[in-house]
């Protein structure tokens, strides 16, 4: 082959490879969507704080898959969570009543944004936050106050300790206290909605329970009548063991269902020590959660005891309420859908815990 010729086959070849590369980036190269565009996103707008008795009008933005936005307020739903704090027209007028918060929503057919909405007057804020022991393991402290400066606003804290102020000026003072406790402040220097935690200190030492018992369980003298006679009173041995606040209760003495929480021949029971007294948790029959205590007591009656319970010492005893329900089934509850046989709660049953 000359030289020309090869020249030619090497520009032949060379131009066969640069079509090839063009074709394949153009297989790889987006394509731009064909149609009109389409909403890929909304927007609420509405505003963090409103004041009582103040209205405000929402607005929904749409975003396009060609990147323009539009603002489809007039064909747009809204909702709000918490209408006794603040309402939502038909048409986004939103409307406050009374201090709180709210979780605001405007949505289309597809598309949906939500907006938290706190209602307070012009120049204060919302303080929230968790009371806990300063002990470890920093377990809750239910039934605290806490309160600012002429104890308005003011608050209890539930029984994880959680608690909600609003209308807190940014240089208040917050005092949080509860008896057994030492009472803490704490000055506030804040220009925004706040979250404050705070921990306590035991006024004392801690009570030791921990020891051998009997538990007795005595359903309320309402109960009789609802309840199978049998079931009115039932008795466990309790082993507490305890780790600060912390305590741990062993029952055994009778045939249980097994679970997360026990055996056929043990359960545990939850619970903490306060310096007013001690409080057992037992969990109730619940979708997302199996009850602490269940009792086989024969081969067609289970019963299921649930609730809070609160005791003080008495002597070498603690004695209190169960604030809860005794429930019965023909067989194994858990899991299952066995429908109910009796009940009786929520009422104030009798507990106690005996050396």
């Amino acid at each position: 082959m000359t030289l020309r010729n090869r020249s030619r086959a090497r520009f032949v070849a060379l131009s066969f490879l640069t079509l090839a590369l063009a074709a394949s980036c153009d297989r790889n190269r987006p394509t731009t969507p064909s149609g009109p565009p389409v909403v890929t996103a909304v927007e609420l707008i509405a505003p963090r704080t409103l004041a009582p008795d103040a209205t405000t009008q929402l607005r929904l933005i749409a975003r396009r898959s060609d990147g323009a936005t539009e603002d489809i307020t007039a064909t747009a739903k809204f909702h709000s969570s918490a209408p006794g704090v603040l309402a939502v027209s038909p048409d986004g007028i939103a409307a406050a009543s009374t201090v709180g918060d709210a979780f605001l929503t405007g949505h289309t057919d597809r598309h949906t944004s939500t907006r938290e909405v706190v209602v307070v007057p012009d120049g204060t804020f919302r303080v929230v936050g968790r009371v806990v022991e300063e002990e470890t393991p920093g377990l809750p402290v239910g039934g605290a106050r806490v309160e600012t400066d002429g104890g308005v606003p003011s608050a209890s804290t539930d029984l994880d300790g959680n608690y909600r102020l609003y209308g807190v000026h940014g240089g208040a003072h917050l005092r949080v206290s509860k008896v057994g406790y030492s009472t803490k402040e704490v000055t506030l220097a804040i220009f925004d909605h706040h979250t404050q935690n705070v921990s306590l200190a035991l006024a004392g030492p801690r009570v030791d329970i921990a020891g051998t018992y009997q538990m007795t369980i005595e359903a309320s003298s309402d109960c009789r009548g609802r309840l199978p006679d049998a079931l009115l009173t039932r008795r466990y041995a309790a082993a507490i063991t305890q780790d600060g606040a912390a305590i741990r209760v062993l029952l055994s003495g009778a045939s249980f269902v097994s679970g997360r929480f026990g055996s056929q021949s043990a359960v545990v029971i939850s619970g903490r020590v306060e310096p007013t007294g001690v409080v057992l948790e037992l969990s109730p029959l619940a979708y997302y959660t199996d009850p602490t205590l269940v009792e086989i007591v024969d081969a067609t009656t289970y019963l299921v005891i649930d609730g809070e319970a609160r005791l003080s010492p008495s002597g070498p005893s603690l004695t209190g309420t169960l604030r809860g329900h005794f429930l019965v089934y023909p067989s194994n509850p858990v899991g299952r859908g066995v429908p109910l046989q009796a009940s009786c709660g929520v009422l104030s049953h009798r507990l106690t815990l005996t050396r």
